[in-house]
């Protein structure tokens, strides 16, 4: 099989485990990872990332070197095997092990892989860790597209660098966060500069290449189109501009490039009212609830501004069209063609009946993992909106 080589620089942990997830991202498939190099190099600090990279920030991840390895599972991603084979006693002890049978569907990393002898068949990637003076030099040698999608994205991540260059957080601490079902990453920045007016004030960064979010659905154009999805920056830098210019607590922009797709953002915490349950203090739900229907009264007192997309029938026709083409299937029902028409007109209809009553801003994505609790603040601001790209022009009874 043809290879290609790609090599990165790494100067801490952070920019070790920013890699990692970078070829976690483009793998879809059960591989086999050889991470190559002296003690010390940092191959569990990459097999760290890598694996909180596929099954959450929050993961624990424990060097194998006395239990050899140590097996992740997670609901939506591959799982994947870790293994240390520094004191395999004999190659033939892999068996024992369960690595050779992982190999059919996992994705297996192997630190000492050499200790396997000629039991283990050839990787399908291989990565190189060395020390160096500055930090790690990382190469990693595997099929030309993985190559590819690593140099792509090593070129964004040194645009983000100089943007956050012109930033209070030029040398912060970056640890990623958790994102939604969209094309958008972040991460969570904390900054170390004694003079930075924001020490103490932790940021949020936001990372969005313009592209529609999934491939062509209908009429040769993808659903983001159809539903009037944002599909970059500035949907979102104007939403929550308008949002704090009308009494709301949106995140404070604290810098933007619109055209590359970088913000820097407020961080408003993670209290939101689907992780309640976690606190040792929880809040009394009523009181949040309490609060967001305050806050969304509010927000329907105001005008919907002149930017938004309009919430008509050919978006609700789209979107309840999900119904038809994926949950009866589901369910083994198979509605034919002229039913689905049917479904689609009804709702369009209604949809084009309520757009020509009067419009405000629909925040389509009002619910419990996008709202959080702002202890500090007071009334309606204690609500902290989120995920607010995706608003549109419509009838209040959203």
């Amino acid at each position: 099989m043809a290879e290609s080589r790609f090599s990165f620089d790494s100067a801490d942990e952070a920019a070790t485990a920013r890699l990692a997830a970078w070829l976690g991202a483009a793998l879809d498939k059960p591989v086999l990872i050889f991470l190559n190099g002296d003690l010390g190099a940092g191959k569990t600090a990459f097999a760290r990332g890598f694996i909180r990279a596929l099954h959450g920030q929050n993961t624990q991840v424990p060097s194998p070197t006395f239990a050899l390895v140590q097996p992740y599972e997670a609901e939506a991603a591959l799982p994947i095997l870790h293994a240390d084979l520094y004191r395999l006693g004999a190659p033939e002890e892999l068996d024992e092990l369960g690595i050779i049978d992982a190999l059919a569907d996992h994705i297996c990393l192997i630190e000492w892989a050499q200790n396997g002898g000629g039991i283990l068949p050839e990787a399908d990637i291989n990565i190189h860790l060395e020390a160096t003076q500055y930090g790690r030099a990382i190469t990693i040698s595997a099929a030309p597209h993985l190559c590819a999608q690593l140099d792509k994205a090593a070129t964004r991540d040194a645009a983000l660098s100089a943007f956050l260059a012109t930033t209070d957080w030029a040398d912060a601490q970056r640890a990623p966060l958790a994102g939604d079902a969209s094309t958008r990453r972040y991460e969570r920045l904390q900054s170390n500069t004694a003079e930075s007016t924001n020490t103490a004030k932790p940021a949020v960064l936001m990372d969005w290449q313009a592209a529609p979010d999934g491939p062509p659905v209908y009429d040769g154009k993808p659903y983001s189109q159809l539903a009037h999805l944002a599909e970059a920056m500035p949907r979102f830098a104007d939403m929550v501009t308008w949002l704090r210019a009308h009494g709301l607590a949106a995140p404070q922009l604290y810098a933007l490039d619109r055209a590359a797709g970088f913000a820097l953002l407020e961080d408003f915490g993670d209290r939101t009212l689907a992780a309640e349950a976690r606190f040792d203090k929880p809040l009394d739900q009523m009181v949040f609830y309490f609060e967001a229907v305050e806050t969304l009264l509010h927000l329907h007192a105001q005008d919907a501004p002149d930017f938004l997309p309009a919430y008509d029938g050919a978006v609700q026709a789209i979107e309840t069209s999900l119904f038809t083409d994926w949950y009866l299937p589901h369910c083994g029902v198979t509605p034919d063609a002229t039913a689905k028409a049917e479904w689609r007109a009804i709702w369009q209809k209604l949809g084009d009946d309520l757009a020509a009553t009067n419009q405000v801003a629909v925040l389509r994505d009002y619910h419990s993992v996008n709202l959080i609790w702002r202890d500090q603040a007071q009334a309606r601001h204690r609500i902290g909106l989120i995920d607010v790209q995706d608003a549109l022009k419509g009838h209040a009874a959203y």
